[in-house]
């Protein structure tokens, strides 16, 4: 699989100095090999990036590990992913219209689960377009933020939001017991709300669990539609606007909690949460965790032991 895995990191390094205007002043190393992975380190004067292959009884998978923000970890996904959706053997090129959907807060151990969803046609693409709409993942809060007031003053009906605040989250989530249904449920309700108001027969998400969950969540008319899941959804400008919409409200209730509480509260679910949420537990009290956070996280456990 080793061999297997360098011929597709070499064929990504041709892809890449192909690209005449993205390959002046770079330096790419040789090729290495990791621990069930290859890669090369890409830099470009003061900037870098990792590109890997990663391999496995799963099959492969590519990776760009670096800061998401720089310009030449932007040129470089760009250059390599484009908009396009793999589609098992097949290669699916952007839809001409479509539902896009994404969600925010999933790994997050503070805040909501936020699902988008933004529906995209001949019209409104060419605006998305010259506002440099990309996965969310790629944008400072900033310009998250700044993205996401400019999709809400341009696109009005064209998008809906489902924000679930982490006591209904929880509440939901003991009766569900599984993400996987709940993000269902939350990419369902996007789908019906833009149904509602818009004829569309194609929605595009990203590859979360079986395709059926989602399926069986949708109403009378979101069983008629066409739903595609793959891994890097975003890559398509509908869901990358989704995925803008999701990440600013999920950023806003972080940062209204954060001000509310006199505490920074972070991201994600890195080293520096259980010490902040122990913080809270003691100016607050433990019963406020149920509001602020997803209680079924192993974090709770060790805070609350």
């Amino acid at each position: 699989m080793i061999e297997r895995a360098k011929k597709q990191l070499t064929e990504l390094i041709a892809k890449i100095q192909s690209n005449k205007k993205l390959s002046i002043d770079l330096i790419i190393s040789e090729i290495k090999e990791g621990q069930y992975n290859v890669f090369t380190e890409i830099s470009r004067k003061k900037e870098w990036v990792k590109l890997i292959i990663f391999y496995g009884k799963k099959g492969f998978k590519s990776q760009i590990q670096g800061d998401k923000t720089s310009k030449l970890y932007k040129d470089i996904d760009e250059t390599l992913f484009g908009l396009t959706l793999s589609l098992g053997r097949d290669e699916l090129n952007e839809p001409k219209k479509y539902i896009g959907v994404d969600e925010s807060g999933k790994g997050d151990f503070f805040g909501p689960l936020v699902i988008a969803g933004f529906l995209l046609n001949d019209k409104n693409k060419s605006q998305l377009l010259g506002l440099k709409i990309r996965d969310s993942k790629l944008l400072s809060d900033n310009e998250v933020k700044y993205l996401a007031e400019k999709i809400k003053d341009q696109f009005e009906g064209y998008f809906s939001i489902v924000q679930i605040n982490p006591k209904k989250y929880n509440e939901l989530y003991g009766r569900i017991k599984n993400l996987n249904h709940l993000l269902a449920w939350g990419h369902s309700r996007c789908i019906e709300n833009l149904l509602a108001l818009h004829e569309v027969d194609t929605a595009i998400c990203d590859q979360f669990g079986d395709q059926s969950y989602i399926k069986s969540a949708l109403l009378e008319k979101g069983k008629k539609i066409e739903l595609h899941q793959s891994f890097r959804a975003e890559k398509f400008l509908g869901v990358a606007a989704a995925s803008i919409l999701a990440r600013n409200n999920f950023i806003s209730w972080i940062e209204a909690k954060s001000k509310e509480l006199k505490i920074v509260i972070p991201k994600g679910s890195g080293a520096s949460v259980p010490a902040i949420a122990k913080k809270i537990v003691d100016n607050y009290g433990k019963e406020v965790l149920n509001e602020l956070t997803k209680s079924h996280f192993k974090t709770t456990a060790s805070i609350l032991r």
